[in-house]
């Protein structure tokens, strides 16, 4: 299926595979649809692809793909053709949000980022907000104290910022990852991936909705639900062995 959906493109990039096998090129598209969350929030509020890739992403892919070899300006040349034939497949609804993502997630995979990631500031494991704009609903008439109607669009978070953290999953262990958090430039409310705090207030205010696929229990730590569901399991059959 993947073949059949990258030949056409490849019709009209054939160069490329002067320098990638097609194992290559199915690597490159599993490893772009696993940032694809990271590459969509350094667009500020911008839908679809972008044109080109963002330039710790480019090195990332070079290391990852063995390009190292080549010269800088050969290097840029071919990420930049490959992101023109199957930019369009990455961006595709069925790998937009994080849990769909949960099939890319091998030890391939940690193994690449574990060794070509750290060092350009790329996670296995990434956590964002939940919501791309302003929750406040007084937020639509606050425009830095000028009292304008803001349009849809002026809610966008931006200002994205980030800390390393650990995530300790169920399959992986303790896993090196990056935590993000925006915010709205005319409230000043940031935004954190389980809850947003107000710019004027120190309260948190947790979002509501289904327990998350992960649980922020402290600043650098993440823990995965799967894994708390597992101890609780754990504590309740102990319990039950020492008091039947």
């Amino acid at each position: 299926m993947f073949l059949q959906q990258l030949l056409p493109y490849l019709t009209r990039r054939p160069e490329l595979l002067r320098y990638l096998t097609l194992d290559n090129l199915l690597l490159c598209v599993h490893l772009l649809q696993s940032l694809k969350p990271y590459i969509s929030w350094q667009q500020n509020g911008r839908s679809g692809p972008p044109l080109t890739l963002p330039a710790n992403v480019k090195r990332f892919l070079a290391s990852s793909l063995q390009l190292r070899a080549l010269s800088m300006r050969t290097q840029q040349e071919v990420l930049d053709d490959c992101w023109d034939v199957v930019r369009h497949m990455v961006w595709a609804p069925t790998v937009l949000n994080h849990e769909p993502l949960a099939h890319l997630r091998s030890r391939e995979l940690l193994d690449i980022f574990l060794t070509h990631g750290l060092a350009e500031d790329i996670a296995f494991h990434t956590f964002y907000p939940p919501v791309r704009e302003c929750l406040d609903p007084q937020c639509t008439h606050v425009n830095r104290g000028r009292g304008e109607v803001l349009e849809q669009g002026q809610r966008a978070l931006t200002g994205i910022k980030y800390i390393k953290c650990v995530y300790f999953s169920r399959d992986f262990g303790p896993v090196p990852a990056l935590s993000f958090s925006a915010h709205c430039r005319n409230c000043y409310t940031r935004y954190y991936p389980c809850y947003y705090v107000h710019g004027h207030r120190s309260e948190r205010t947790y979002y509501g909705g289904a327990i998350p696929a992960a649980i922020h229990v402290s600043t650098h730590s993440f823990l995965e639900t799967s894994l708390c569901a597992s101890f609780t399991a754990s504590m309740v059959h102990a319990w039950y062995v020492m008091f039947k």
